[in-house]
């Protein structure tokens, strides 16, 4: 029991209860070996809470811890069956093996709509959006690390052509 407690400190973001960057830093080698022993079809997504600082700024750090746990639910809920790490503040990165091009697309459609709806707690109701990069794998000769960082570059791509949106991209 104490070691399954100690794991969980280290492994799960304290805030939201998913898996946090030293999760993400440790599972890079394992996503690597998926790659490279399986069909090369799977997703990498990287998403970011537009306007986090601003929430805080406004409402206070606890309204924006609302919104982080907000946005790790819904992407927990869209992305079941996926590997999803908070790796900084407010940023995400979805793995997503197995998954055809067309059902991603339909999951970021979700995903954006969902984020979309007016969160409201007791105090405040704000309308929760999101920046989201994401790359669809079709190439053997790409590891986990590259592909992240093309989905980050999309995902900031998305950031400076209006935000709330998503972009998918073959890699």
């Amino acid at each position: 029991e104490y070691t399954t407690y100690i794991n969980a400190l280290a492994y799960r973001d304290s805030l939201t209860g998913i898996k946090n960057s030293t999760a993400y830093s440790e599972a890079i080698s394992e996503l690597n070996n998926q790659i490279n022993c399986s069909n090369p079809r799977f997703g990498v997504l990287v998403a970011d809470i537009n306007n986090l600082k601003q929430t805080n700024d406004k409402f206070g750090h606890d309204v924006g811890n609302e919104l982080i746990i907000h946005t790790a639910k819904i992407l927990t809920d869209i992305f079941k069956f996926s590997s999803v790490f908070r790796i900084g503040g407010d940023e995400f990165c979805v793995f997503l093996p197995s998954v055809s091009k067309g059902i991603l697309e339909e999951r970021l459609k979700e995903m954006i709509i969902k984020l979309n709806d007016i969160y409201a707690n007791n105090s405040v109701t704000i309308n929760t959006t999101a920046s989201i990069g994401c790359v669809y794998c079709v190439s053997e000769n790409m590891n986990f690390a590259e592909l992240h960082n093309q989905a980050d570059k999309i995902m900031y791509e998305v950031k400076n052509n209006g935000r709330n949106n998503y972009i998918l991209k073959e890699f």
